[in-house]
Formats: structure tokens, sequence, C-alpha cells
């Protein structure tokens, strides 16, 4: 018995678009009653976020998704909050 392995279908713009955006954003809500100061739960998060963005979509979601992660992991966890700028250089480095 020979097993027939079909071509995976390619994913549609709508979902590569809608992952890349709802991941981060699953990843924000999730994250937020967790406090201001911790990084740590927020940034595992954001790190999901992205591998499955990327595993549902294409590696351009994937992409898109790291760019959004960062930008949220800036902008509500690294002190001053509500801010794309960071006191510490480690903060940058452990964003990035």
């Amino acid at each position: 018995m020979e097993r027939v392995l079909r071509p995976v279908r390619p994913a549609s713009r709508l979902r590569v678009v809608a992952v890349a955006l709802l991941a981060p954003a699953i990843a924000t809500l999730v994250s937020l009653p967790a406090g201001r100061h911790e990084t740590v739960i927020p940034t595992l998060l954001y790190l999901l976020a992205v591998v499955v963005a990327a595993a549902l979509g294409r590696p351009w979601s994937g992409a898109a998704a790291a760019v959004l992660s960062f930008l949220g992991l800036n902008f509500f966890f690294t002190p001053p909050v509500h801010t794309l700028r960071a006191e510490n250089a480690e903060d940058v480095a452990s964003s990035v």
C-alpha cells in the first residue's frame, strides 16, 4: 500500500494577515494582567505568537508578527511605559 502525499495548500492572504495581526494582539491581551514591570511572561508569549504566526501563515506572517511583538513589548511592558523608548540598554537587547 503506497500512500500518496498531497501537496500542502498555500495559506490564503487573509489568513496570513490575520495570523500576523492576531497572534501578537492576543499575546498582549493575555500579558497585560501580568504587570507593567514584568517582561519575562510577555516576552515568552510574544515568542509563542511569532512561532504560531510563522507556522500557520507564511514566513512573512512570522516576520510581521515579530515586528509587531517587538513594538508591543517595547510599548506596553518596557519602562517608560507607553513610549517606544527604553531606559536601559539591556531592555532593548531583551526585546530584540
